[in-house]
Parts: C-alpha cells; sequence; structure tokens
C-alpha cells in the first residue's frame, strides 16, 4: 500500500515536473533568440540612441523602447516589401544563388519555418540515427536522400535546435520512424522529454518487419 501510494506520488511530481518543463523550455529559447536579436540591433543602434538621448535628454529605459519599436517597424517593412512581385522575385532570387550556398543557412531557415507553423520546410522525415559504431542513438532530420540508399541527416542540439551536426551515413544507421517533424522538434526543445513516442515508433517499425 505504501509503495503503491509513493509511486503514485512519484507520478504526480514527475508528471507535473515535465508538464512545466515543456512549457518554460520553448519560452526560454524564444528569450534567448528575441535577446540575440536585440543585442545585434541594438548594437548598430547604440552610436544613434546615444546621439538622441543626449540630445532629447530621455533615459536608458525610453532608448531600449526605441531599439524595440526599430526591431518592430524594420521586421514590418520587410514584410511588406516581401508582399510585393518585384521584391518577392528579387529576394528569391538572392535566397537560390547566394544565401543557400552559406553553410547552414537552410538549416536555421527550416527551423525558424518549423517553429514558425511555415509549410515551406525541407524536414520531411524524422529518423534515429546511429553516427558513430556502437553509439546511441540520436533524434535526426533527414535532409537528403541519396542514390546509394544513404542519407544526410540534421541531429540538434537540446535545448536548442538552431545547433547541431550534420552526418552522412549508411542506410542502416538511419531508422526512419513514423512521426512527425514537429512532434520530435518538441521533444529536441524539451531536451528529450517525449521521446517515448519516437522509441515506440522504432520499435513497432522492427516488429512489422520481422512478421
Amino acid at each position: 500500500m505504501k509503495n503503491k501510494k509513493k509511486n503514485r506520488v512519484k507520478s504526480f511530481l514527475t508528471s507535473t515536473g515535465m508538464g512545466g518543463l515543456l512549457v518554460i523550455l520553448p519560452v526560454a529559447v524564444i528569450v534567448i533568440i528575441y535577446k540575440w536579436v536585440y543585442d545585434l540591433i541594438g548594437g548598430w543602434l547604440a552610436p544613434i540612441t546615444e546621439k538622441i538621448t543626449r540630445a532629447i535628454g530621455i533615459g536608458e529605459f525610453v532608448a531600449i523602447i526605441i531599439v524595440v519599436a526599430t526591431i518592430l517597424i524594420v521586421c514590418f517593412i520587410v514584410g511588406l516589401l516581401l508582399k510585393t512581385g518585384f521584391i518577392r522575385f528579387f529576394t528569391e532570387k538572392l535566397e537560390s544563388r547566394i544565401l543557400k550556398i552559406i553553410p547552414g543557412y537552410s538549416i536555421i531557415r527550416d527551423v525558424f519555418n518549423q517553429f514558425l507553423g511555415r509549410n515551406k520546410i525541407s524536414f520531411e522525415k524524422v529518423a534515429l540515427a546511429q553516427p558513430f559504431e556502437g553509439g546511441a542513438l540520436q533524434t535526426a532530420f533527414v535532409v537528403d536522400e541519396h542514390e546509394d540508399g544513404s542519407y544526410t541527416v540534421f541531429v540538434p542540439t537540446a535545448p536548442n535546435p538552431m545547433g547541431g551536426m550534420v552526418y552522412h551515413l549508411s542506410e542502416e544507421r538511419v531508422h526512419i520512424v513514423d512521426v512527425s517533424v514537429s512532434k520530435a522538434m518538441t521533444t529536441v526543445v524539451a531536451c528529450g522529454a517525449g521521446s517515448s513516442s519516437l522509441v515506440e515508433a522504432l520499435k513497432k517499425k522492427k516488429g512489422e518487419s520481422t512478421d
């Protein structure tokens, strides 16, 4: 009876803690990204804001508001320009001829698209990959499939999927699982919480192959 009650309390604490973790971690990643953008643009605007604060006599807090407002205005203007035919054509050409050549650009773009809920994403398949001989399986996203049956996969780091490693692996080292990209990405952000769905999908696949 005591063990049953103890297990019930343990299960409650674990599920409650993991539930909170699934909320906090995505928010933390978003905060880190926004802070990076703020520091970047804030650094660019520092000479201007310093002149404004000296000329008008406003405080540091108001200067921060100016920076944030500038970021939002720039994002809005860029988004508005992208709606015009000529600018859209220009950016598509820029992306296809220059930006896609930059290492990591496509991966970062796809991750952002995934978080924003857009459909234009090259991560079409989820896999459990084994980059190293005898090593553990790792959550991976299939980036490309080759004629010889091998794969190129992206293994993101947790809890920040903006970074990771690209591996070129043989077919036997990549186990495609029937799990959605968004669900797999959520487990990465949550430091592995919820990965049981990937493991179960792999067990189910192996079970079907042996039948």
